[in-house]
């Protein structure tokens, strides 16, 4: 219309109105499929207030929430991390061991015998064994039924809110850390866009990997 008041009348075809062409001359598709292909993950993510500084930026001393608010809530538990951030923790700490499958499980222990209701090492179960156990109660009764979080959870979760002291555990006496599980943690880190806001604490097989 340009700078005048006009009126644009245009036939639609209703059944056609949730589907675009796949990139120029090609057939149409459903505009849920186009946007999926193009999903960037940054563009869905909070922004604003919410996003912290990375941690080049966000300036010592700050409050590193050691396994998140554990005086309210069980350890390396998502309740314990939101509720670090969501009182203002710049930082958290969080431990990963990963699974015989190769989940990356969020837990302090080598075994979960601790902190929940099952025996075992991590290293050593699959994941679906880890996440039916209930990871809460021993805790309070509040939090019955509460599962191990994943990597991937929290950062899912909590993507550039707070900056991430990621504990690699060593999984036995070796010279390197697994490279295979290592190139998992960080493409973990660069699929949640956490590559700023994380940095890696372990021992020397873990440094050396990194």
């Amino acid at each position: 219309m340009g700078q005048k008041v006009g009126l644009l009348c245009r036939e639609i075809e209703p059944k056609f109105k949730h589907t675009r062409p796949d990139t120029y001359g090609q057939p149409e598709i459903l505009n849920d499929f186009f946007i999926e292909k193009g999903r960037t993950p940054s563009a869905y993510r909070t922004s604003g207030s919410s996003v912290r500084p990375g941690d080049a930026d966000m300036p010592y001393p700050r409050i590193c929430s050691h396994r998140g608010f554990v005086t309210i809530a069980p350890e390396n538990t998502m309740p314990a991390f939101g509720s670090a951030i969501a009182l203002g923790a710049e930082e958290i700490e969080l431990d990963i061991w990963p699974s015989r499958d190769g989940k990356l499980v969020v837990c302090h222990d080598d075994t979960v015998d601790r902190v929940s209701n099952g025996y075992g090492k991590i290293t050593s179960m699959d994941w679906d064994e880890i996440k039916a156990l209930d990871a809460g109660s021993w805790f309070s009764e509040e939090f019955t039924g509460l599962q191990f979080p994943t990597f991937d959870d929290v950062l899912k979760k909590f993507s550039r809110q707070v900056i991430v002291n990621l504990h690699i555990k060593s999984v036995g006496n070796t010279d390197e850390y697994n490279h295979y599980v290592f190139k998992n943690i960080v493409s973990t880190i660069y699929r949640y866009d956490m590559q700023d806001h994380v940095y890696i604490a372990g021992e020397e097989d873990v440094l050396k990997t990194a």
